[in-house]
């Protein structure tokens, strides 16, 4: 029988593989019933038409979310240049074609462009994307006909690799991208179609790697539907790996102190952690919780406290 919803007791880090064609929301929702809990969210949205790695959080791991979405994200692209969406990729109306430059496809030339891309600079989300404006999601604006007034973002690209061009038809670059947080590859696409003096739209996209989990640490969806709420507990992955974090274990007596939210002294942290902006505390290879330095620097105090705490599969 499955649990009723919300009081399943799992609670954990479960990454996935994703399938194309499902959005993120779709497979929370699996996830949801798969293990009858229904706090369930994930950390970093993937667009329907991408696939790979999706970190979905289960029960008290949903407080996580912070700290694993702002992690970095790897992606392998597939940049399609000479003709330009309305959404940005394979799956919109093409709005404008455009000879592409015979350079394009020189392999020196376009390592040298991805090259000049690295850093930091501000990106255009697309319009129909889930950024919000004024309650409103933009791609209800421009599915409804409307002109989503979107700002630019200050976005970093932290490594890109060309990976193969294609000649096609359509011609291509297959790239991988390391990137920050609100970094969109459509856009990206987008603007180095323009950068080149033609048009692009992003082709195919996949998630390698979130922070520190990558494709090798991902689940297919079908394992976790036929899987047991035990079985799948021991799906999830080692949260304390995952935040990459610098942490502690701490004794029984500090843990249950803990488990209420109370400050842990300074003298209780080792010395070569004490000035750690964020620490990750755990207990026999159980996470309890996230602490970060009192203003009065003589303790640190809970930015995160995890009730139960939670451990990976293989703790």
């Amino acid at each position: 029988m499955t649990a009723r919803r919300g009081a399943s007791g799992l609670a954990g880090i479960l990454p996935i593989d994703k399938p194309a064609g499902m959005t993120s929301h779709d497979v929370v929702a699996v996830v949801r019933r798969a293990t009858g809990e229904g706090r369930v969210g994930h950390a970093g949205t993937l667009d329907p038409m991408a696939t790979g790695l999706l970190v979905v959080l289960v029960g008290p791991a949903t407080r996580l979310a912070p700290y694993l979405t702002a992690q970095r994200k790897t992606y392998e692209a597939r940049v399609v240049f000479g003709m330009q969406t309305d959404t940005d990729d394979a799956e919109g109306q093409t709005t404008e074609t455009s000879p592409v430059p015979a350079e394009v496809l020189d392999p020196a030339y376009a390592r040298r462009v991805l090259g000049e891309w690295v850093g930091t600079r501000e990106q255009m989300p697309p319009a129909y994307s889930a950024v919000k404006l004024a309650g409103r999601k933009a791609y209800e604006i421009a599915r409804a006909g409307g002109d989503p007034e979107l700002s630019p973002r200050t976005v970093e690209l932290h490594a890109a690799e060309l990976l193969r061009t294609d000649a096609g038809p359509p011609p291509a670059w297959h790239v991988s991208l390391t990137v920050s947080k609100g970094f969109y590859v459509r856009s990206f696409a987008r603007d180095l179609g323009r950068a080149l003096g033609t048009v692009a739209h992003l082709g195919e996209l996949r998630r390698t790697g979130s922070g520190r989990l990558t494709l090798a640490d991902a689940h297919e969806l079908a394992q976790v539907t036929a899987a047991t709420p035990a079985e799948i507990a021991s799906l999830f992955a080692d949260p304390i790996a995952a935040l990459g974090l610098p942490g502690t274990n701490v004794d029984e007596h500090t843990a249950a102190a803990v488990a209420n939210g109370a400050a842990i002294p300074l003298s209780a942290i080792p010395p070569e952690l004490a000035e750690e902006a964020s620490l990750a505390i755990a207990s026999c290879g159980t996470l309890l919780g996230i602490y970060e330095p009192a203003e009065d620097g003589t303790s640190y105090r809970a930015a995160v406290v995890i009730p139960g705490g939670v451990r990976g599969g293989d703790a």
